[in-house]
């Protein structure tokens, strides 16, 4: 426990930032066994999950029971997300209305306080032209690349662990004409049935066995 905790510690740091998850104790684990093996670069998976679909939630998408749009907190709900995403239907995994009781639980009196008329929903942070009568899928896709993925995966997650051991990370998935040519996959080929990733899993099953 001691370890973990003092990992724990050390990504804090490294990161830079306020951590939500503690899976970036393993990028920092990873990165030091890197490093320790005397070796200067890798390769990394970052952007595959938003380009392919990886997520639990691109395969939950169609999976959604309807809402009860008589329930008062799911109308509310329901008008969060118009407001954010131009559709009331699209979830994105989020529950804003539960997340205001949370942020001012966790916060001191003085810092809501001082926030107290400041409100995300009311901020315009995606151009929602982007996303508007679009698939589910690909709309989940442009918000991780602009919401997750720049700012947490490829930074506190990504660079800064990375780089706490002098390692430099590179990913591949990113390249510009990759990325072109994610954006004309079919979304069956990207969810199929209750497979994420299906393109990318049925592309590399020639490297794997079939009971992999």
């Amino acid at each position: 426990m001691a370890g973990y905790c003092g990992s724990v510690e050390k990504a804090v740091y490294h990161a830079e930032s306020p951590l939500k998850e503690s899976y970036d104790t393993c990028s920092l684990t990873l990165s030091e066994l890197v490093r320790q093996h005397r070796i200067k670069v890798v390769l990394t998976g970052e952007g595959s999950d938003e380009l392919f679909a990886g997520y639990v939630g691109y395969r939950l998408e169609g999976q959604r029971p309807d809402e009860d749009i008589l329930d008062a907190e799911t109308m509310i709900e329901r008008e969060i997300r118009e407001k954010l995403w131009d559709d009331p239907d699209f979830l994105y995994e989020r529950n804003f209305y539960e997340f205001e009781s949370i942020r001012r639980a966790i916060y001191s009196d003085a810092v809501n306080e001082q926030f107290e008329t400041f409100d995300s929903v009311n901020q315009d942070f995606i151009d929602k032209r982007k996303i508007r009568n679009r698939h589910p899928i690909h709309k989940r896709s442009y918000l991780d690349f602009k919401l997750r993925l720049s700012d947490h995966l490829l930074a506190d997650h990504g660079d800064r662990v990375a780089y706490a051991n002098s390692v430099e990370a590179r990913y591949p998935f990113l390249d510009i004409n990759l990325i072109e040519f994610a954006k004309t996959i079919p979304p069956s080929l990207l969810v199929n049935g209750s497979t994420e990733k299906y393109i990318i899993k049925k592309r590399f099953t020639i490297y794997f066995p079939a009971d992999f």
